[in-house]
C-alpha cells in the first residue's frame, strides 16, 4: 500500500505543481489506517484538472506479499553468499548495519532481506535510514536493523558497540565480520541450496529481462516501465515461494509439539536430525520472532495465511508418497513371494511317493477325469 502512494508521488512528480502533491499527502494522512484486506479511496486532480479516484488497499496481513516486493536492487548490488549470510544472521536476530551511498537503495536492501523472514517479523529495531543524530542507537545492546551513508562510518567504527554485522552495499562486501558471520553453517545444505539457487537464478532472470525490455521497448519509458513492473512481479513470485518452502523445512513440524495451549520448546529442538541443527534451532528459538510466532499460531491466528496452506499441502503430498511407497512395498513383496513359490513348485519333480502334483485335466468320454502322479481319478461329473 505506501509502495503505491509512493509510485504515485513519483510518477506525477514532474507533472503536477508541488501544492497539489501537498494536497494529496495530506489527503492521505488524514485517512484512517484501514484493517487488512480493507481500502480507502483519495480524490486527486491530474494536469488537466480532471479529478481521479485512487484507491488503496492494505494487504490481508494472512499473506506473504514478497511478490510486490521490488528484489532486483538488493540482488543486483550484493552478492548472493552475501544476503545468504547475512539472511541468517538475521534470522537468529544479529546487530546489522547497512552502508550505502544511495538512500534509495540503503532503503530497498534493508526491506527486501527483512520480507525474506516471512512468515516470521521483525521485532526490534529498524531504522533503513539513520540520521546522523541518531547514530547512537549503534550501540544498542539489543538486535537492531540499520542503514547508514558512507560520510557516518568513521564516526560510527568509534562507538562502543557489540558484536555487529556491518554490510558495505556499494562494494558488495563485509566491512565487519563478527565470528557469528557462520551462522548458515549450522543448518546442513538442503536447507540453504535451493535457496542459493533460487537467488542466482533471479540475478539471471533480471539481467535476461533487461536486455528482453530494451529489445521490446526501446525508449519508450511507459512499455520499459510496465515490462519490468510485469518482471519483478513474477521474479518475487518464484524467490517467495523458495523461502516459503525454506520455513516449511525449518517449522513445518511446530505443531507437533504445542499441546493443551503450550509450547514443547525442548520437543521441537531435540526433534531436529543433527547436533548443528539443534544448535541453530538453540539460538532460533530464543528470538522473539520466533516467540512471536509460536504465540500467534497458540491462539490460532494466522491459520490461513500462505506459510500454514503451504505446510498443508507438504504433509499432505509427504503422506500421499508414503502410502504409494508402501503399496509398492506389499506389491512387491507379494510378487517375490507368489515367484519364490511358483519356482519351487516348477522345480519338484513327479513322482509316486504320494506327492501332488497339479497337471492338465483330461477329458474323456463327455466327462471330466482329472488324474494325479499315482493314476487315480477323482470322481466323474455327469
Amino acid at each position: 500500500m505506501f509502495a503505491k502512494m509512493l509510485d504515485y508521488v513519483a510518477y506525477h512528480f514532474e507533472n503536477l505543481s508541488s501544492r497539489e502533491l501537498t494536497e494529496f499527502v495530506e489527503d492521505l494522512l488524514a485517512q484512517p489506517l484501514p484493517g487488512p484486506g480493507e481500502s480507502f479511496e483519495v480524490n486527486m486532480m491530474d494536469s488537466q484538472k480532471k479529478t481521479s479516484k485512487w484507491t488503496f488497499v492494505r494487504p490481508n496481513e494472512e499473506d506473504s506479499v514478497l511478490e510486490h516486493v521490488a528484489f532486483e536492487p538488493l540482488l543486483m548490488n550484493i552478492d548472493s553468499e552475501l544476503i545468504l549470510t547475512t539472511f541468517a544472521s538475521l534470522l537468529v536476530e544479529r546487530r546489522t548495519i547497512f552502508i550505502c551511498s544511495k538512500l534509495s537503495l540503503l532503503s530497498s536492501c534493508v526491506q527486501s532481506l527483512l520480507a525474506l523472514l516471512y512468515p516470521l517479523a521483525w521485532q526490534h529495531i529498524c531504522i533503513p535510514v539513520l540520521p546522523s543524530a541518531l547514530l547512537s542507537f549503534c550501540c544498542a545492546p539489543m538486535p537492531f536493523v540499520v542503514g547508514i551513508t558512507p560520510s557516518s562510518v568513521p564516526e560510527v567504527m568509534t562507538l562502543p558497540m557489540e558484536e555487529v554485522l556491518i554490510v558495505d552495499v556499494d562494494n558488495n562486501c563485509f566491512l565487519q565480520k563478527p565470528n557469528f558471520v557462520d551462522d548458515y553453517r549450522l543448518l546442513p545444505d538442503q536447507f540453504w541450496t535451493p535457496v542459493l539457487k533460487a537467488i542466482k537464478d533471479s540475478v539471471k532472470e533480471i539481467k535476461k529481462q533487461k536486455k528482453r525490455r530494451l529489445k521490446i521497448a526501446g525508449d519508450d519509458l511507459k512499455m520499459q516501465s510496465d515490462l519490468a513492473l510485469y518482471s519483478e512481479r513474477k521474479i518475487g513470485k518464484e524467490l517467495a515461494d523458495t523461502f516459503l518452502n525454506f520455513f516449511v523445512k525449518l517449522l513445518g513440524n511446530y505443531r507437533n509439539h504445542i499441546n493443551n495451549g503450550e509450547f514443547d520448546k525442548e520437543g521441537f529442538i531435540d526433534s531436529q536430525n543433527s547436533w548443528e541443527e539443534k544448535q541453530f534451532m538453540e539460538l532460533f528459538t530464543g528470538s522473539q520472532m520466533f516467540e512471536m510466532f509460536i504465540a500467534q499460531r497458540k491462539q490460532n491466528k494466522f491459520m490461513n495465511s500462505n506459510f500454514e496452506k503451504r505446510v498443508k499441502m507438504t504433509e499432505f503430498e509427504l503422506n500421499a508418497r508414503q502410502s504409494i511407497r508402501a503399496e509398492d512395498e506389499r506389491a512387491s513383496r507379494s510378487s517375490r513371494v507368489f515367484g519364490a513359490f511358483r519356482k519351487k513348485m516348477r522345480s519338484k519333480p513327479a513322482t509316486g511317493s504320494g506327492e501332488f502334483v497339479i497337471s492338465e485335466p483330461v477329458y474323456k468320454g463327455g466327462t471330466r477325469e482329472v488324474k494325479d502322479a499315482r493314476g487315480g481319478s477323482e470322481p466323474k461329473l455327469s
